[in-house]
Formats: structure tokens, C-alpha cells, sequence
């Protein structure tokens, strides 16, 4: 049953790219900082610059890097996929949300939480709750990132789906298998997970689940929340059958 197994690579607050750049998560002072890898008097990473944020600055919002503003960001995690543009996931873990930032665009987004509502649930994008995320893995095709998240619970978000779609896995799901040092004191893990091991098929009832109170009658499923409402319901998840006596009587409707 369960076919699922990638493996991640996962680092707490600090983290180096392909380019020998070290970006840091920086709770403090409310900031993402990177270190170029080196400068014209120094042959490795020795001074840093404020990225995204503004340092001492806390709050939320989405925008331009500069505009940014996180609280406490405690874990990040770079996907770097051939063909794609670079991108930092970032663990603002004081505002309960999971945050994207496109290094070529240099904009940053929130793609799952929410700010104002802590909390335990599964869901898409913004519908999704987390109790300060600590810590991220991501895997080098960048289609799934997992999160460290209300303290001891492990959560999968699937990056392909749009939104991006949170579940809950259960306790093991997630174990490492290799770990390495860069830079005398950066520490990656290489831990394999399994993002089918779902906690809500134990019966575990301290997750909950986005709900919809509305029936789509020409489709015959919720029409909230769908991740692709026209073209592709097959990677909706999370869509219920209707009641039986509108499957009998909406038969013809498309």
C-alpha cells in the first residue's frame, strides 16, 4: 500500500547554494541574510547583507524582498531544480506560515498558513494551519517540501499541487539516514520520508481537515476548495461524493 519514498535534504537555520552562497534564517532580527561565497578581499564567505526583510522589522506581508516582512523565521530550505528558477522556503515560524521566495524574481509569498490562526489542520494553501514551523527538507525534484512543525509533527506539503496542498503524516515517517557538515558548523541531513504515511488514515484525531459547506451540483463534488476547478479534478484529493440523492438526480449534468 504504501509506494511512497523520497529523500530530502534538511538543515535547520543556515544553508548554502550551488553558487557557494550561505543563506541564514536570522529569528532575531526578522530576516533572511545571505553571504556571498566570496569578495574581492576575502576568499570566503565573511560579510553578509540583509536579503529579504528588513532587520528588526517584524510583521507579515508578501512582495518585493525589501518589502517583506517575517517574524522570527526560524528554518529555510533551497530547491534548486535544472531549468527552474531558485527558490528559498522559508519556516516563519512565529506567524505560522510557510514562505516562497523566488530568487529571480525576488519576490516572496506565502504558499501555506496563516498568520492569525495557529493550529493542527490539514488543507490547500492558505486553508492549511501550523504551530511555528522549526525546521524544512525539500527534495531536488522540488515537488515536495516537509516541515517540522508544532513541536513534534511532521507535515507534507505537496508543491506540485496548486495550491500547494498540507497533510499530516504520522510519528516515523520521517527518519534520517545520512548527515554531513559544510563550513566546520552547517549541518545537512539526508532523511527519507514516506508523504503517504498519512496521519488522518490511524484515526488520529488532534488533526483536523478543510471542510466545505457547498455542493457543486453540476459537478457533483465541493466546490471548495478545488485545486484545479476545470482541467484536472484528479489532483483535487480531497473531494467528497455528493449525497446519493443528488448523484441519482444530477446523472446528466456535466
Amino acid at each position: 500500500r504504501f509506494e511512497s519514498y523520497v529523500e530530502v535534504t534538511w538543515c535547520q537555520s543556515v544553508a548554502t547554494d550551488s553558487k557557494g552562497r550561505i543563506w541564514v534564517a536570522d529569528r532575531t532580527f526578522h530576516q533572511i541574510v545571505m553571504m556571498q561565497a566570496r569578495t574581492r578581499y576575502v576568499a570566503w564567505p565573511a560579510y553578509y547583507e540583509g536579503y529579504a526583510g528588513a532587520r528588526g522589522s517584524r510583521g507579515h506581508f508578501d512582495g518585493s524582498r525589501r518589502q517583506a516582512r517575517f517574524d522570527g523565521p526560524s528554518g529555510l530550505a533551497i530547491s534548486e531544480v535544472q531549468g527552474e528558477d531558485t527558490v528559498i522556503y522559508v519556516a516563519d515560524t512565529n506567524n505560522h506560515c510557510i514562505r516562497r521566495l523566488d530568487l529571480a524574481t525576488e519576490r516572496l509569498a506565502t504558499i501555506a498558513g496563516d498568520p492569525r490562526f495557529p493550529g493542527l489542520r490539514d488543507g490547500p494553501g492558505r486553508d492549511a494551519r501550523f504551530r511555528s514551523p522549526m525546521s524544512l527538507g525539500v527534495h531536488t525534484a522540488g515537488r515536495d517540501l516537509f516541515v517540522a512543525d508544532n513541536g513534534r509533527r511532521i507535515r507534507h506539503v505537496n508543491l506540485a499541487s496548486v495550491p500547494a496542498l498540507v497533510t499530516t503524516l504520522v510519528d516515523g515517517a520521517c527518519r534520517t539516514v545520512a548527515k554531513w557538515t559544510v563550513h566546520s558548523s552547517i549541518v545537512f541531513r539526508t532523511v527519507g520520508c514516506h508523504p503517504d504515511w498519512l496521519a488522518r488514515d490511524t484515526g488520529d484525531t488532534e488533526v483536523e481537515r478543510t471542510q466545505s459547506e457547498y455542493m457543486c451540483v453540476g459537478h457533483l463534488a465541493t466546490c471548495s476548495p478545488r485545486n484545479h476547478p476545470v482541467l484536472a479534478d484528479r489532483m483535487s484529493p480531497q473531494l467528497r461524493p455528493p449525497p446519493a440523492e443528488q448523484a441519482t438526480s444530477g446523472a446528466g449534468l456535466g
